[in-house]
């Protein structure tokens, strides 16, 4: 298993995902769901944009998985 805390600083701090608080945004609605998580449109309350927010689920593992996540 791969550490995946230590993970996902790292790819946040590289760059590769962006962390957002999810207060930020107003009228959320369900896109879809997928094997890595939730995918919602919603509105930055800052700047009224529309945008695609993915949740993603927060479980133990692997590497080939991590790997794909990335690619995604």
């Amino acid at each position: 298993m791969v550490d995946l805390e230590e993970w996902f600083k790292n790819v946040i701090d590289e760059g590769y995902i962006r962390l957002y608080d999810f207060s930020k945004f107003s009228d959320r609605k369900l896109i879809g769901r997928g094997g890595f998580g939730i995918v919602y449109k919603a509105k930055c309350k800052d700047c009224e944009l529309a945008i695609a927010l993915k949740q993603l689920n927060i479980i133990p593992i692997e590497e080939k998985t991590i790997q794909r996540l990335t690619k995604e």
